[in-house]
């Protein structure tokens, strides 16, 4: 598992927010829903299931919080529309 460390609109792998080896980001949009508007993985890091651990992580917020995830990011829309277990808070439009 990586170390996700939890950003202001994001959650990334790395020390600080100046050197991410990995990071999803998201931000807010009406109705409190959460778009995930891009991830990246750093080539170190690829095929160790880090970008799927940045998605649980968004999942995770987003249940805590009570909200849904619009995933306009190709990987995490992929991602998310193939783990049943995430069908509680996508949100598709």
């Amino acid at each position: 598992m990586a170390d996700i460390r939890k950003g202001a609109d994001s959650f990334f792998v790395g020390e600080d927010p100046g050197e991410r080896l990995a990071e999803i980001a998201f931000r807010r949009e009406e109705g409190g829903r959460i778009v995930i508007d891009h991830t990246s993985v750093s080539d170190g890091l690829k095929g160790r299931g880090v970008g799927a651990e940045l998605v649980e992580a968004v999942v995770g917020l987003a249940r805590a919080e009570g909200a849904m995830i619009r995933p306009v990011c190709p990987y995490a829309r992929k991602l998310m529309l193939k783990t049943p277990e995430y069908a509680d808070v996508l949100f598709l439009n």
